[in-house]
């Protein structure tokens, strides 16, 4: 079924089937092409002060209202207690179309999606994630555990103070199937270390079963001043992308914007 607006688009611009055409009917890198083409006729026509208005006006654009040393204190913290078997790595903004959506199930009109085929990354799981499938492609010996700081963006709408930015910290551990109860209390006792030494608060855990259709196995969340400040659990991620059902993997993260509201209270 077609979308009204598009609908309505294809008939105020006069053009049937304009749709179809971009979607289905010109090669993607033609398509990529095209709408560079579009974008350069559209910035040419910008003036200084279309810029400054955007800038203002689009929640996208605005800065967080936290300080940036705040976040990066609490980013050193992280780092500094996290077990030796982990590795941290720092992402690239974007990552391939499609990854959120279609390892996480966020919807596409949720995401920030660039002209190149590529989407400004909405949650660094789902990047680890991919990391993780490459490496244990090579390897399905050696657990991999990896972390990374970053800052993700929704285009979810936001109500101030609060910006569709923030930076998360997040973990990501893929092994085989049987250890996936140590694999849960790594995570969990790393980010309860992480919320006693940076707020001085003893998290509240809740293990009740949270998004079924997201997630794929057991699950945790943490809450401290209370606010949630940890999700995680096993999704199905690397057992579809490496086509093995063996596979295990668990992904958690901690808002940190929301740790350092919490630990100035």
């Amino acid at each position: 079924m077609v979308d009204p607006i598009v609908e309505r688009i294809e008939r105020e611009a006069d053009v049937a089937g304009l749709f179809d055409a971009l979607t289905t009917r010109i090669p993607g890198s033609d398509l990529r092409s095209l709408l560079l083409a579009v974008v350069r006729r559209r910035v040419a026509e910008l003036a200084p002060s279309d810029v400054l208005r955007r800038y203002v006006g689009d929640p996208l654009c605005r800065p967080a209202d936290l300080a940036p040393g705040r976040l990066d204190e609490l980013e050193r913290t992280a780092y500094s207690l996290l077990p030796s078997d982990f590795e941290s790595l720092e992402l690239s903004p974007v990552c391939p179309l499609g990854t959120s959506s279609v390892l996480g199930t966020l919807s596409q009109d949720r995401i920030l999606t660039t002209i190149g085929g590529s989407e400004v990354v909405s949650d660094p799981t789902n990047v680890l994630a991919l990391e993780c499938a490459v490496r244990r492609r090579r390897d399905r010996n050696s657990p991999v555990h990896l972390a990374a700081a970053h800052r993700a963006l929704r285009t979810t709408p936001t109500a101030p103070p609060l910006v569709p930015h923030f930076r998360l910290f997040a973990l990501c551990s893929a092994g085989r199937a049987g250890g996936e109860d140590a694999l849960l209390a790594d995570h969990r006792a790393f980010f309860e270390r992480l919320i006693a030494t940076a707020a001085g608060l003893t998290a509240d855990v809740d293990e009740a079963p949270r998004k079924q259709g997201y997630y794929s196995g057991a699950t945790f969340a943490l809450a401290a001043g209370g606010r949630e400040l940890v999700e995680g659990g096993f999704v199905d991620w690397t057992q579809r992308l490496l086509a093995d059902r063996k596979e295990r993997l668990l992904i958690s993260g901690l808002g940190l914007d929301a740790l350092a509201h919490v630990a100035e209270r």
